[in-house]
Formats: C-alpha cells, structure tokens, sequence
C-alpha cells in the first residue's frame, strides 16, 4: 500500500533546512558544516523547524545563496526543491529517474587507470612494503604537478593541486614532514589531520566534509581506514562496513577528489587477491580501483598491482625505496610484467594455514575442547585469517586427526580428537548427534 502525499507531507513536518540539505545532498554536509562555523548567525535559522513562512523562506533561501558562493540560480532551484520534499509534492520523482534525464561523465584520470578524481582508491598491502611512505609521496608530486606512476600529469595539475592526510599512525612533526620534504612537497598544499580525537566513521562523516570543504583536496588518503572506524562498526560485516563508508563516495564525487583508504592484508592465503585485503569484502566492493603491494625480498623492490579497476585496465608497477639524509624516498622504475599478487605467495600461504591451524588448537584447548564451527570462523576472522584459510585449517586438522568434525541437527561442531570431560550433547530435535 503506497503512502499518500498528506501522509509523506505530515511525516516530512520538524524537518529543518539543515536536515534536508544532509539527507537529500550528503556531498554539501562539509560545506554547511564550514559555513555555520565561519558563520554561527546561521545555526539558529537553520536549525528552526522549516515552517510556511514567507521570512524563514527568505532566511533559509539567502543561506542557499551563501552555501553555493553566491550562484542565486542554483540555490534558488535547491530550495525549491527541498521545499518540495518538504511538502511532498517531489519526494517520489526524485528516487526514480528516466536515464534520458541523467547527465553522462566521463572518467577523469590523474594517473590512467590507476588514479581517478571524484572516485574512492583502496591501498593495501603487508607494513615492509611501507604503505604509507607511498601514499605521502603522491601527495607530495600533487602538491606540485609532479609525475606520479611515471605518468604526466593533467594541464590543470602543473602548478600543483591541494592534498589531505588523515594518518591515525605517523606523527606529523616527525615522520610525515620530514618525508614530505624529502619528496620535495609544496608544505602549503599538503594538509593533515592534527587533532587527538580522530574521527569515527559513519558518526563523525561531516569532519571529513568540513575538511574536504576547507582544503578542496584533489588527493585524500585515509591511513589506515579500519583506525576511522566506529566502535560499533564490524568489519568483517558487509552492510556494517558499507554503512560506515558509504558517504564519502558522495564527497569524493562533488569534490572531484581521488579518495585512498590504506589498509593491511589479513592472515589468509587466498588465490584471489581481492579476497586478501583485511576485513569484509564490502571494502573492495566500494572501491572503483584497489591496489595490492608486495615487496620482493631477493630484490627490495616493491610491486604495486592493480586488482581491481572498474572502468580501465590492471597494470603493475615498480619501484625501490632510496634512502635520503635518513629518511626513505619512493623511486618508481615504471611498468611491470610482475605482479604483486604472485611475490611470496605459495610459502605465505602454507604458513598461514598453519598458524591458523595453530589458533584453532589453542582455541579449543581454552573453551572446553569443543566448539560451534561458526562461532569459531566468526573468532579466526577477527583475528585476521580469511575465509580460506580457516576452510584448509580445519581440514588440514581433521586429515592429521587432531579434530573431529560432529553434528547436532542443523549445528555443526569441532572438538579435539579424545576430549576430555565433555558432556554429551543434546540431540537436536532431528538427526541427533552425529561424526562425521
């Protein structure tokens, strides 16, 4: 049964301006939340509960005005709008629209097909391969129109373009400036988080607009992502991890800013890259493009694989780490037959299998010898160990019979093979207990 226009209209009544701007135009949350600072005569209007009244249309539509610097059109129209969903009378046409109606955009590459503005970037990779030095190279050859992957970049580059870092693990003074320096940054166009409270995603998303706002970046990196996480937010969860991150695609889109969140591999030893990356797949989903990292040790050069990209190719990359008055310095050598998916692989693997293996021994000898089979992968996953690798683990354990595998019903168990002290357990109401 479809709700009627007087049944949306009474719902939409004690919505203020503001509220209506963050829900129908999330990528404008860090440009009100700057303007009500810059400008708090504001924060009473737009938060008074939007009335039919001619002085609060005015207030609220010259706000309008000052949040689109002056463009009376286009705030106008935006208010007219909200006024509309205000009332009711647009709410429906603004969920389903014809694609006719849709303006098209093209792609726009920083590096091609590995860098793209507007888009959200995934980083990952082991610490040696030293993520983080990577990633504030970038920033330092965008602060000055620098190449970057042995890429020209854009005409509207060349004088350099403003940066954001949010780092939850190096210190400004002592780590990033120095190998910002190093790289030869414009210190001016190269901004970073200073505060001690970090922000939580999904909570604390206007921070990250106001700063968007503030610096316009054209390069934002997010290191590491799972530090910016709500405690509430699991990662292994996929609707829980979309919910925390899902805004900043709007803010990377409006700001035309290439987004990079870093993060670490887990423990397993999974064939396909995609399926390495720590935490719920929902990470690799969100991003357009991912790149994996890996470190040759025979040689110290660092591969930097595209995995994923969703609208070019996956080229690899290399490069070395010279070392500067202390301090290293990334030196991309170009393109590569290699891939980083591949470096380290088949021992990485066995290894890993086995310290899973490990982890479900111990785990079973401290809660009793038995235990539900899938609360123990729900324990192995925040532990870091993928999927796979707690699949091998298990039956590695059951082919050396370390464990046994017994069902109860619908509920399936592992136990230390010769348990001792174990009660029996209750017959399910079909099948009973079971070996399998």
């Amino acid at each position: 049964m479809y709700k009627d226009i007087t049944t949306e209209s009474k719902e939409s009544k004690g919505k203020t301006i503001k509220s209506l701007i963050v829900e129908q135009y999330p990528q404008l949350i860090g440009e009100v939340e700057l303007l009500l600072e810059e400008s708090p005569e504001w924060l009473h209007i737009v938060n008074e509960p939007l009335q039919d009244s001619t002085d609060l249309s005015m207030y609220a539509e010259e706000f309008l005005v000052s949040l689109f610097e002056q463009d009376v059109s286009k705030a106008h129209k935006v208010y007219m709008e909200l006024q509309g969903i205000y009332t009711g009378e647009i709410k429906k046409k603004r969920d389903i629209v014809a694609v006719s109606q849709v303006e098209e955009k093209r792609i726009n590459w920083i590096a091609p097909d590995v860098l793209a503005e507007g888009q959200v970037h995934i980083c990952a990779g082991d610490p040696s391969v030293m993520k983080s030095l990577l990633t504030i190279d970038l920033c330092a050859k965008i602060s000055t129109g620098a190449d970057v992957f042995g890429y020209e970049l854009p005409m509207e580059y060349s004088n350099g373009q403003n940066t954001l870092i949010w780092s939850a693990e190096d210190d400004i003074a002592r780590s990033i400036k120095p190998r910002l320096r190093n790289a030869k940054a414009d210190m001016d166009k190269v901004f970073c988080f200073n505060g001690n409270d970090f922000p939580e995603l999904p909570d604390d998303i206007s921070k990250f607009g106001k700063a968007m706002a503030q610096v316009k970046p054209k390069v934002m990196v997010v290191d590491t992502i799972n530090a910016f996480m709500g405690a509430k937010i699991d990662s292994n969860s996929d609707k829980s991890v979309r919910s925390a991150i899902k805004l900043l695609r709007p803010l990377a889109e409006h700001y035309q800013c290439a987004v990079i969140l870093v993060t670490h591999l887990n423990k397993g030893g999974a064939k396909n890259p995609q399926h390495r990356i720590l935490g719920s797949v929902a990470y690799v989903g969100f991003a357009r493009t991912v790149w994996l990292l890996a470190k040759n040790e025979d040689t110290e050069e660092r591969i930097l694989s595209v995995i994923k990209n969703n609208n070019g190719t996956l080229p690899n990359f290399k490069y070395e780490i010279d070392v500067i008055d202390d301090y290293p310095v990334v030196n991309f050598l170009g393109k590569t037959e290699e891939l980083a998916q591949d470096i380290g692989q088949d021992e990485s693997t066995q290894t890993t299998v086995q310290e899973c293996a490990d982890e479900i021994l111990e785990k079973l000898g401290q809660e009793g010898q038995r235990k539900q089979i899938k609360a123990l992968d729900t324990y192995l996953l925040g532990c870091g160990y993928s999927r796979s690798a707690c699949k091998r683990a298990r039956s590695l354990l059951l082919k050396d019979k370390s464990i046994r595998k017994i069902s109860s019903g619908n509920t399936h168990y592992v136990e230390l093979m010769n348990p001792l002290n174990l009660e029996p357990l209750n017959p399910a109401e079909k099948g009973g207990e079971k070996e399998e």
